[in-house]
């Protein structure tokens, strides 16, 4: 989840019902100078400069994120190593 803070000095009518209308959650923050601003779809976090991603609690990762987080190099060699696997594989039973 990508989560962006406001102060409410910040905000006019118009900012909140524009990111109303693209599907952003709004939360009155904890004190009541404060709004907390929310989505899961990264590019509406990057349209509107959220930077900071959460993790909610009891969320597992799922494959894909699991995969993310190896990189993109060490992607590329266990992926290399599984076409030479799958390639020696049918190799040796090609007989």
């Amino acid at each position: 989840m990508w989560i962006k803070r406001f102060e409410s000095s910040e905000l006019t009518a118009d900012l909140i019902a524009a990111m109303k209308n693209d599907g952003l959650t709004v939360y009155a923050g904890p004190g009541a100078h404060r709004v907390t601003v929310t989505t899961d779809k990264d590019w509406m976090a990057n349209k509107w400069g959220m930077s900071k991603r959460i993790i909610p609690v009891g969320r597992k990762d799922t494959f894909l994120d699991r995969l993310a987080k190896i990189g993109a190099l060490n992607f590329m060699v266990v992926f290399i190593l599984a076409v030479l696997a799958v390639a020696w594989l049918l190799w040796r039973d090609r007989g």
